[in-house]
This record gives structure tokens, sequence and C-alpha cells, in this order.
């Protein structure tokens, strides 16, 4: 029954329910489009910077003190994105940025510099990167006593 009342509603005729319900799945994908594009990437970038800035805040009450200004964390996080964006990757680049971090304060504020980068954060850039070695740069940091691990 429930069936005649839906066909029954795309058309008469066979060609035009074929037509209603092509837009039907036309309208279904832009939707699941729009929302993968737009929507889930805004709302990540939400979230993320959410978490960091509360990570980075109750470091920073709990004593934690901060290397560098701003305008500094900008520089290091674009070094990053330079560093790992196409074809290849300069480790060499990208271990000395790590290597410049002198507190667990540091380190968040960098993920937070970094930010939502081509839709993805910095944990997720690094991962994606083949000669990177994440375990290096937790050594890196676990060598200054900063307690943070990607």
């Amino acid at each position: 029954m429930a069936n005649k009342v839906i066909f029954s509603s795309l058309g008469s005729s066979p060609k035009d329910k074929i037509i209603n319900i092509a837009l039907i799945i036309i309208i279904i994908v832009a939707v699941i489009m729009i929302y993968n594009f737009w929507f889930a990437p805004t709302f990540k970038a939400w979230w993320q910077k959410l978490r960091n800035k509360g990570e980075l805040n109750t470091e920073i009450a709990s004593g934690g003190k901060l290397s560098y200004d701003d305008n500094k964390f900008r520089n290091l996080a674009g070094a990053l994105y330079t560093a790992m964006k196409g074809a290849g990757t300069d480790t060499t680049a990208v271990y000395n940025v790590f290597k410049q971090m002198n507190t667990k304060a540091d380190v968040l504020k960098l993920i937070d510099a970094f930010g939502i980068r081509d839709g993805e954060t910095l944990a997720e850039w690094m991962r994606a990167e083949w000669f990177l070695s994440i375990s290096s740069i937790n050594s890196i940091l676990n060598s200054k006593g900063i307690d943070y691990t990607f």
C-alpha cells in the first residue's frame, strides 16, 4: 500500500517516475556532497579549535609557558605545512620545527596555529606522511621533557 502511494506521487507514466526518481537521487547526492565539503570540515575545524584551546588553556593554567609569540607559532605552522605539502616531505624541516618546541604548551600552541589545513589537522598531516617518523618526533619532544605524543 505504501509503495503504491509513493510511486503514484512520482508521476503517472513510467518515464515521469524515472525522471522524478533520478531528481530525488541527484538531490540526495548534492546534499551529501554539500555536507561533506562544507559542513563537515567546518564542524571539524570548530571542534578541533575548541579542543585545542581547552587543552592549551589548561596547560597554561597549570604553569605551562609559551616560548614564542603568536606570530612565531604561525610561522612555524607555515613551515610545517610547506614541508609536508605536495610530493615528498622535507623531514629535516619538520624535525627542526619540533626541535624548537620547549614546553607542552608550545606544542599545543603549534597545533592550534596549524589549525585545519586542506581539511586535516597537524596530527593527520603527520600520519599521512610516509617519510616522516612520528616516533622520531615524539622522541624529540620526550628528550625535552614534553609529555605530548602524536
